[in-house]
């Protein structure tokens, strides 16, 4: 799963893929956030950086991830 939105002038980005994690820290995205689970169980992380480099890595993973 992957979710973007507007943050002012630049964009979020949440995922619970690890495999988004990779390719926003790639994209030079920064850590914004981690959702743990009771146990500490990390599920999820938050990214911010500029809008078009949020919304390339976002489409960049739905393009390889979605089903054929």
């Amino acid at each position: 799963m992957v979710e973007t939105w507007a943050y002012g002038d630049k964009a979020v980005l949440y995922s619970e893929d690890s495999r988004v994690w990779q390719a926003a820290l790639e994209a030079g995205l920064k850590p914004m956030a981690e959702y743990r689970r009771p146990d500490g169980v990390l599920f999820a992380k938050q990214f911010v950086g500029d809008k078009e480099t949020v919304q390339k890595v976002a489409g960049a993973v739905v393009k390889q991830y979605a089903p054929a």
